[in-house]
């Protein structure tokens, strides 16, 4: 689940469960790396980060492969999306869901 509160109004926002979009934004969003973007720039923040800098740079490496129509296929057989296959390799089998937070 998500963070739950309590807006002034009496509003309850989140609680919501972590879904795959949820998990992405987490591992492509480089506040949860204890950094800060501002624009094009990024710079290191006051707060820890809470996904290790390897699991990123895998993340964003990943993120630049092309997989073929068929490694699309297999990914979304096995329950995954392309985007999300977090160490899975073209021409490889994918992985169990162990995602390393700190």
């Amino acid at each position: 689940m998500n963070k739950r509160w309590q807006t002034r109004k009496a509003g309850v926002r989140g609680g919501n469960r972590f879904t795959r979009t949820s998990l992405y934004k987490l591992l492509t969003d480089v506040a949860y790396l204890g950094k800060v973007r501002y624009k094009d720039e990024v710079h290191d923040g006051e707060h820890p980060a809470i996904v290790k800098a390897d699991t990123f740079a895998r993340v964003q490496a990943l993120e630049t492969v092309d997989y073929t129509p068929r490694e699309q296929h297999r990914l979304r057989a096995a329950g995954l999306r392309p985007q999300a296959a977090l160490s899975f390799s073209p021409g490889t089998d994918p992985p169990d869901s162990s995602i390393e937070l700190q």
